[in-house]
């Protein structure tokens, strides 16, 4: 509420070797005013980028693993500071011409497969 946190980074699990859960890195700030908190989410990745999280930090820029949350989003959500509040999967766009034709090209190899096999019980008296 009073506005100390700049930035919270969400790291992955067993990142510390105390510990295998989840766990954050909270930036407070001491004279920055700042109506928002940057979340950077790196549950995802294998190795951290020291130099991308602090240029993250320093420019507050929002990309593909950071987002500036305001302080009503938080409040919306009971000051819960989660990851999982704030970052929501992204759900992968599949065309639906291409998955009509993988079908069809694994039906064909099935069908394939399954003559060759018959094929192969007949020459064997099976």
């Amino acid at each position: 509420k009073n506005n100390h946190i700049s930035a919270i980074i969400y790291l992955p699990k067993g990142m510390f070797k105390t510990t295998a859960i989840a766990t954050n890195i909270i930036v407070f700030k001491k004279k920055q005013k700042t109506n928002d908190i940057l979340m950077i989410n790196v549950r995802k990745k294998n190795n951290l980028n020291v130099n991308l999280l602090l240029e993250l930090i320093t420019k507050r820029s929002t990309t593909e693993i950071s987002r500036l949350t305001s302080l009503n989003e938080i409040s919306a959500h009971d000051y819960n500071l989660s990851a999982s509040l704030y970052f929501r999967p992204q759900v992968k766009k599949t065309d639906l011409k291409q998955l009509i034709m993988k079908q069809k090209e694994l039906e064909e190899k099935l069908h394939s497969l399954q003559y060759a096999f018959q094929h192969k019980l007949t020459s064997l008296n099976l």
